[in-house]
């Protein structure tokens, strides 16, 4: 079992019998973490030191969060009502299926919306095709 979250304690509480009162640990806050927003590079340094980071730590896949439809939400928001339908392709190896958003998600063609979606899923995970 991997941890998903980490917390500092300054003190671990012992019962009588001398293990670990779990009762007195911490609380953590599951909904203060999961509403944390993705913060997409503000300015043109956030944008070459994202590029730079994932080059030295050469990440090619991007997992996907639980607050994931959020994210991707927020990067397409802005981009709505436009002409151009928006699929999104799901592939692992016992599954693979194509979903075409909505007429309501149909998005305007932007270079920073590009950048945006390749931040968030990964260079090779986005591609535009013109017909």
């Amino acid at each position: 079992m991997i941890p998903t979250i980490y917390m500092k304690v300054e003190e671990f509480k012992i019962t009588s019998n001398g293990k670990l009162d779990r009762e007195k640990l911490p609380k953590i806050d599951i909904e203060k973490i999961r509403k944390k927003k993705y913060q997409l590079p503000r300015n043109k340094t956030d944008k070459l030191l994202v590029r730079i980071w994932k080059k030295i730590l050469k990440i090619r896949e991007i997992s996907i969060k639980d607050d994931f439809i959020e994210r991707f939400t927020d990067v397409m928001s802005p981009y709505k009502e436009g002409t151009c339908p928006v699929r999104v392709f799901y592939q692992r190896e016992e599954a693979s299926a194509m979903l075409e958003l909505g007429v309501q998600w149909r998005i305007t063609p932007a270079d920073a919306l590009l950048y945006e979606l390749k931040t968030l899923l990964g260079d090779e995970s986005v591609t535009m095709e013109f017909k």
